[in-house]
């Protein structure tokens, strides 16, 4: 019966110091190798440089496959993180709140020009609408006035 053996070389991480088969590693573009775990730590703590030689790293290499490496740089949290965010919390709400009744007076103040504006207008209206109606009786009175008169000439010269 044939056997199939699989041979992996044993390395010693130069971090941990701890022996790590071929399989379980990482290896820069410098060509050194380290265990994952040690690497993803060194990476995590915002790191972009070989543990070794301090070459930058913007790759590295697993199992023949090649990873971009990307670091998010997080912010570092303190006892005092809690109390900032409260206060930076606080500190918008108060802000929207201040935003929010000054939009409230500026629409309240828009409001009244429109509504001053349009009983203005039907004030007008009805004003010119009263004239109108007596400018009309007195010319339909005038109208009258003048046939009369014409009336009360037409007899004289006859």
């Amino acid at each position: 019966m044939n056997e199939i053996i699989i041979d992996f070389k044993v390395i010693s991480c130069s971090i941990c110091l701890d022996d790590y088969n071929d399989k379980d590693t990482y290896k820069t573009p410098c060509n050194h190798s380290f265990c994952k775990r040690c690497l993803d730590d060194w990476f995590s703590r915002g790191n972009k440089c070989c543990p070794l030689c301090r070459n930058e790293i913007d790759e590295y290499k697993d199992m023949d496959k090649h990873y971009k490496l990307v670091i998010y740089v997080h912010e570092k949290i303190t006892t005092d993180t809690p109390n900032r965010l409260i206060v930076n919390s606080t500190q918008r709400l108060v802000a929207q709140n201040v935003r929010l009744k000054l939009y409230s007076v500026v629409s309240l103040f828009i409001l009244g020009v429109y509504l001053f504006n349009y009983l203005s207008f039907v004030n007008d209206y009805n004003s010119m609408k009263l004239e109108y109606e007596l400018c009309s009786e007195n010319t339909t009175d005038l109208k009258n006035r003048l046939r009369l008169l014409a009336n009360i000439d037409t007899h004289k010269h006859i």
